[in-house]
């Protein structure tokens, strides 16, 4: 008996050990926020999940909210439930938990939401699509949620809550809330919503998932194809999170084959946002020539603009330069470098043939300050998209420029000193100034090629920096030689400095000094 009971244990046991080994390989949670004018769409996306269901290898999960006043199928519910979708499923079906009516613009509802799939519906890996309307990114204001109705730029509005809606600060939160309380990292974030493919909402959620799907531009009311993109994962279940993205932007894009040229969207692989992000910091470093610079914004594909949506195709744009007229080399390897981490980043992207400058990701790029208010730019400075790279700076520069910098002046990798072939010349710091400080100094060093008598040498300072002075203390100029050599300062006239050389041999050097000086209104390397 106790052998057999012994036995018994163990048969329990391997059983257990068995149902863990053999756990769903995903588990897609849908925040389907039917409470607005999307409701009959959303009954018929959740009627795609069912032609597949859920099975062994995948968990469909849905919260599932209505409204009162459009779709009248399905028994006209109008709160809000939870369902596991099984095939042949449909929004009559027994919920697993019916909630009442919830408020899915508040940002709880959906981490709760979150925890519960998981802890419920455990998975290899976790997908979670937000459906509803979309307006990109949204830093969340300090006033009252009651104010939000006035505002666009947000996710999953919800009608029958005064038009509430989350913000990304706060599908930022839910989800960050959610990864603490299950320990769990999502896999893939999708957004059945129109406008969110922006390297703004790719920065908000770059830590919390692994690969983001979006569109740039507006989608279609009936959204993604819920039947093939199911289809391809009920056939490949083990697939990764970055081909499960790159698959739903191949069936989406299928969908619409010759019914709609407009239509985008892109898996972009957010591990990678970060570099892409460094890229554009130094490209806002090195920003010159502003004139060219608008003529490149005004050529660069945007999306609803005209809706007040001002955001441009990023790829496109630093492609623009170049053909705009842009001729400073440090701009344009700049923009090269973006565009180069921005195809590192994108997995796949694909677009209607109306849409063929599209590449993946959009950025927040009005034309005028007129457009910025409108467009809700008072809170772009406090994203952290904006903090990475300085963007909202560069964008009130194009708004007003300033005066152009010499060519090859800007940036954070100094250029090459150029100097007529008798010598080579460098600098003794090229580290970054923060803007409108005090430097103590700076040395410039010119060694000779050649032998040289009689010759000079000429520097000019910035315009706007504190004029050079052959006396006194601010903008100081002093001259040093090195052994054999015979030069001395010339004169000062406004920013230029004149050396005279009366003996430089061949491999010898002297030294240019400038004191206690302030430099530019802007950061970096000058």
């Amino acid at each position: 008996m106790k052998k057999r009971i012994y036995a018994m244990l163990v048969l329990f046991l391997l059983t257990a050990l068995s149902f863990s080994v053999n756990a769903a390989e995903w588990t897609w949670m849908v925040y389907m926020d039917g409470d607005c004018n999307l409701e009959a769409d959303a009954l018929n996306d959740f009627n795609e999940m069912a032609t597949v269901g859920s099975n062994a290898n995948i968990n469909i999960v849905v919260q599932f909210d209505r409204i009162s006043g459009e779709s009248s199928l399905y028994g006209n519910w109008t709160d809000t439930r939870r369902f596991f979708i099984k095939k042949g499923d449909n929004p009559l079906s027994t919920p697993v938990q019916n909630l009442g009516e919830m408020n899915m613009g508040d940002p709880n509802t959906l981490k709760n939401f979150i925890v519960w799939a998981m802890q419920n519906y455990p998975a290899k890996k976790y997908a979670l699509i937000l459906w509803n309307h979309g307006g990109g990114w949204r830093k969340r204001d300090a006033n009252s949620r009651a104010a939000k109705p006035n505002l666009h730029k947000a996710i999953c509005w919800d009608d029958s809550n005064n038009g509430d809606c989350l913000y990304m600060s706060e599908v930022k939160f839910a989800i960050s809330s959610a990864k603490t309380a299950t320990g769990v990292k999502l896999n893939l974030i999708g957004c059945d919503a129109c406008l969110m493919g922006m390297v703004e909402v790719a920065t908000d959620v770059k830590d919390l998932a692994d690969v983001l799907v979006a569109s740039e531009e507006v989608e279609p009311g009936a959204g993604w194809p819920y039947n093939t993109i199911m289809s391809a994962l009920n056939t490949t279940p083990t697939m990764d999170a970055k081909t499960l993205g790159s698959t739903i932007v191949d069936k989406y894009n299928t969908s619409y084959s010759g019914q709609d040229a407009t239509v985008t969207q892109s898996a972009t692989d957010l591990t990678k946002i970060s570099a892409l992000n460094a890229a554009l910091k130094n490209f806002v470093n090195s920003a010159n020539q502003w004139s060219k610079i608008k003529t490149a914004r005004t050529n660069t594909l945007t999306y609803s603009e005209a809706d007040g949506y001002p955001h441009a195709d990023l790829y496109h744009f630093m492609s623009n330069l170049s053909g705009a007229g842009i001729t400073d080399p440090v701009v344009l390897s700049g923009a090269n470098s973006v565009m180069t981490s921005l195809k590192s980043a994108v997995i796949n992207s694909k677009c209607g043939s109306q849409r063929s400058k599209s590449n993946g990701l959009a950025i927040f790029f009005p034309k005028t300050k007129t457009d910025y208010n409108n467009a809700e730019g008072s809170a772009y400075p406090g994203k952290d998209f904006n903090t990475a790279t300085g963007w909202n700076s560069f964008l009130l520069n194009f708004f007003t420029p300033p005066a152009d910098k010499p060519i090859g002046g800007g940036g954070t990798t100094p250029p090459a000193v150029s100097v007529d072939g008798t010598g080579s010349a460098k600098f003794s710091r090229t580290t970054p100034v923060p803007k409108n400080t005090k430097v103590s100094s700076v040395t410039f060093y010119f060694t000779s090629s050649q032998t040289l008598s009689g010759g000079q040498v000429t520097l000019t300072i910035p315009s706007g920096w504190t004029p050079p002075a052959s006396s006194g203390t601010a903008g100081l100029v002093a001259v040093a030689n090195y052994t054999g050599v015979s030069c001395s300062l010339g004169s000062v006239s406004g920013q230029t400095i004149t050396v005279n050389c009366g003996t430089l041999p061949a491999g010898k050097k002297f030294k240019i000094t400038y004191k206690n000086f302030y430099g530019s209104t802007q950061s970096g390397i000058h």
